[in-house]
């Protein structure tokens, strides 16, 4: 097996999972959208323990999806770029 047919797979290996990165980033971002709407609608009822609510769902879940999402978009980014620059050096 020659080195291009490695250099291939990986290529495709790193696409694929680029790909998937990025649906679990659209699918996170989709998550954190509807937290938010809802903790909003909790707060807008006015009832105490809603706003209660409200504030766990925003702390516990709503900011460390946020940590999450931004663990994967610089990845997704690291991955990019390190994938650029082999491409690059490779052409070279």
């Amino acid at each position: 097996m020659g080195s291009g047919q490695s250099s291939g797979r990986a290529a495709s290996r790193d696409q694929h999972i680029r790909t998937r990165l990025g649906e679990l980033l659209r699918a996170l971002e989709q998550i954190e959208s509807v937290l938010s709407v809802a903790a909003a609608a909790l707060r807008h009822q006015n009832c105490e323990k809603d706003v209660d609510v409200a504030r766990v769902l925003q702390r516990d879940a709503g900011d460390r999806l946020s940590v999450e999402i931004e663990k994967i978009e610089a990845l997704l980014a690291t991955f990019n770029t390190g994938s650029s620059t082999r491409r690059k050096s490779g052409n070279s």
